[in-house]
């Protein structure tokens, strides 16, 4: 099928969520483990997830100026929590347009990679967004989780992105480091969201921290930890 942006019949392989993410994630270990609720059990990664047939090597170049920027993020809001938490903090965001097509950079991977989900009409207003730097003007948050394991203090963790409602709004929402993204793609926008906490047109932003809960019984991750206990 080629590239999604330019139709280039060689195409390279890219990784959903930055890979450095991953290696971050999973410090001096070997790998990391994934799971999913299209297979039982767990599996071994070093990487994460990826798409060997959605972009050329131009395109992908492009995107990896924007996980650049997204990973400098993390690290730094890594940082500012451990020094400020637990109730909230600011984190630097020289670029909050460049944050923008970083996190959306990853919804649209994660569309076209798997092919299980759809931006629908704003399929268009993304892809220029990401690739060509468009407006879109859709209001981001992000926030620390603060999910623990027997007491410890917040693990980090990745999820993929998916769809939820927030505040009454459709929205994206993806988890990297144990950082969330919430991506309002609701028409309506979302006006209650104070202009500080906007990682979409702010800096600094102020990232919230959410409130203390065992991983294992957040409600949304049930289906996906049942699967992966099965071996």
């Amino acid at each position: 099928m080629g590239c999604l942006i330019c139709g280039e019949e060689r195409t390279v392989r890219s990784h959903i969520i930055p890979k450095a993410i991953a290696k971050d994630l999973r410090k001096d270990a070997p790998h990391a483990i994934q799971g999913s609720t299209s297979y039982l059990g767990v599996r071994k990664t070093q990487g994460g997830a990826f798409s060997d047939e959605i972009l050329c090597r131009e395109h992908e170049a492009s995107t990896s100026i924007l996980d650049t920027y997204g990973v400098s993020f993390l690290r730094r809001a890594r940082e500012a929590f451990d020094a400020f938490g637990p109730d909230g903090f600011w984190v630097e965001n020289p670029s909050p347009h460049t944050l923008s097509r970083f996190a959306l950079g990853i919804v649209w991977r994660e569309v076209h990679a798997f092919g299980e989900k759809t931006l629908g009409p704003y399929e268009s207003s993304v892809k220029s967004h990401v690739f060509d730097g468009d407006e879109i003007g859709w209001p981001i948050m992000v926030s620390r989780e603060n999910f623990t394991l027997v007491g410890n203090k917040p693990i980090e963790f990745i999820t993929h992105p998916h769809s939820v409602r927030f505040a009454d709004r459709n929205t994206w929402k993806f988890t990297v480091l144990g950082f969330s993204f919430w991506i309002v793609s609701d028409k309506r926008g979302l006006e209650r969201l104070h202009t500080e906490m906007r990682a979409d047109m702010n800096d600094p932003v102020f990232v919230i921290v959410g409130h203390e809960q065992d991983y294992r019984s957040v409600r949304t991750l049930q289906p996906l930890l049942k699967r992966m206990l099965k071996r």
